[in-house]
């Protein structure tokens, strides 16, 4: 179990990454010209990607819930 700091310190990483991804897929979609919807598929695809290459036993966060990959 993590103390309040240690919690602190992983949600402060765990946002810095997703802003950071957030920022990569902005400007992929600005230099190839995309719109939303296929800035939108590049972004499932790219997790569709992730979520399928995971070692088993990882968990991944899917529909709101962390997910065991059997």
């Amino acid at each position: 179990k993590l103390t309040p700091k240690e919690k602190k310190f992983v949600e402060e990483m765990v946002a810095d990454e997703n802003r950071d991804r957030t920022e990569m897929y902005n400007e992929i979609a600005i230099f190839n010209k995309m719109t939303d919807k296929e800035k939108s598929l590049m972004i499932q695809n790219a997790y569709e990607v992730y979520r399928n290459s995971d070692r088993k036993g990882n968990y991944y966060f899917d529909k709101g819930t962390w997910q065991k990959r059997y």
